[in-house]
């Protein structure tokens, strides 16, 4: 009995808990690959949107452009920009955007 529910609790614990859940994949393909650990490694172009405390460690600056196509003809699209000015002096700006393709609309009666 215990080993069912505990199966049972590990397994409800992938499902989303809220409608944003999406959001969790991060910004850019570096930051979906490892999986929502990049949130303390942000050294990149994405930091602005992961964790800004981390364009300090980000050298130079840089552009990153992101399109992420997801299930049920949805995307998401980003674009981010971060500039290390000098040591711990940094600017970062991040658009995030998600959206739907085609929504067909039906009434009760079909």
């Amino acid at each position: 009995m215990v080993l069912c529910g505990c199966l049972l609790a590990a397994g409800s614990g992938r499902a989303a808990q809220y409608a944003g859940a999406f959001l969790e994949t991060g910004m850019g393909p570096r930051a979906a690959g490892m999986g929502g650990a990049f949130m303390a490694l942000a050294d990149d172009p994405g930091a602005p949107y992961s964790n800004p405390a981390g364009l300090i460690r980000s050298q130079g600056q840089g552009l990153l452009a992101s399109l992420q196509p997801l299930s049920l003809d949805r995307r998401q699209q980003g674009l981010a920009y971060a500039l290390n000015v000098r040591g711990e002096l940094a600017f970062g700006l991040a658009w995030q955007h998600a959206g739907a393709g085609q929504l067909v609309a039906r009434a009760a009666d079909g």
